[in-house]
């Protein structure tokens, strides 16, 4: 578990990095496996992660950022050694620090590898000259994972923050203004997490039923489907006709033969939450009420 936020910092969590920054920092590019984060429209971190397969090499990882630089700055590229609070927030990796500087910007940055997940992170901090950032970087590796401590990833981006089994891969996602989605997968089963706001706006003159039915988020109800609603609530179940339950014909059943879905409006939070699981074979309820559980908007 991780400790309690210090004032003044945000927790980021994406595809298994984990970190804590200033709350004005903001995420403004992002990949599977990238984040670019400003502050005052100025970049201000940036990370690449990757799983190695076969030997890890320092050397090699650092040839690959001297090239994505200019010639000017490629020439400025140099390794450092760990200041002391990095090297004590890293104890964990092995790891190795770098420099770069420019006319305008300047960058330090260090390739952190994990013997025990066998990941490697190149986190780079972004600088102007007449701007150090001070303790910031050491706090943030201080507070750096690159792989969950239990059974459960954390995702938390922007306004939402979600609890999910590690096993779960994402996908797809999608970040627009007043609507987020994520997919994940796992086998034949899929999960879908959704985000929409403001909610006083889109729920205004409808419903919350007749707003995910208009967006085409609940499925064709048919028996023995089970749909219940109310103003702040929209759940239901969805079960494979009678055709498709012998065990015999179970590989042979739609990946979306068995559906769990529900839909709730945060008000205190001007948000509409989202949560659509689909698979060959049943999921437990209670499983899908901890998933439910676990999702949130900050």
């Amino acid at each position: 578990m991780n400790a309690p936020l210090a004032e003044g910092r945000k927790e980021i969590a994406w595809n298994g990095i984990y970190f804590r920054v200033p709350e004005s920092w903001e995420v403004t590019k992002m990949g599977f496996h990238y984040l670019m984060l400003e502050t005052q429209a100025q970049p201000a971190m940036e990370l690449k992660w990757a799983r190695i397969k076969g030997r890890f090499s320092h050397r090699k990882h650092l040839d690959r950022l001297a090239s994505s630089h200019k010639k000017a700055l490629r020439r400025t590229l140099n390794e450092r050694a760990l200041p002391p609070k990095w090297d004590t927030a890293l104890s964990r990796y092995q790891a190795r620090a770098f420099s770069w500087e420019g006319a305008t910007l300047g960058g330090t940055g260090v390739v952190a590898y994990c013997p025990e997940c066998r990941t490697a992170t190149l986190i780079q901090f972004y600088r102007r000259q007449d701007s150090l950032q001070g303790e910031i970087p050491g706090d943030i590796l201080t507070s750096f994972r690159d792989h969950p401590r239990g059974p459960r990833v954390l995702w938390s981006l922007f306004d939402i923050r979600a609890s999910l089994p590690a096993e779960f891969a994402l996908t797809r996602y999608r970040f627009e203004t007043g609507r987020f989605e994520l997919d994940f997968a796992l086998n034949d089963q899929t999960l879908s997490l959704k985000r929409w706001g403001p909610a006083s706006i889109l729920l205004a003159e409808i419903s919350l039923m007749q707003f995910v039915a208009a967006l085409k988020q609940i499925p064709e109800i048919k028996h023995p489907s089970q749909v219940t609603a109310d103003n702040q609530t929209v759940e239901g179940i969805i079960l494979p006709s009678g055709f498709w339950r012998p065990a015999v014909f179970r590989r042979l059943r739609p990946k979306g033969a068995y559906q769990m879905f529900r839909f709730w409006h945060l008000m205190e939070k001007n948000r509409i939450l989202g949560m659509h699981w689909k698979g060959r074979t049943p999921i437990d309820p209670q499983q899908f009420k901890q998933l439910c559980g676990g999702y949130e908007s900050l």
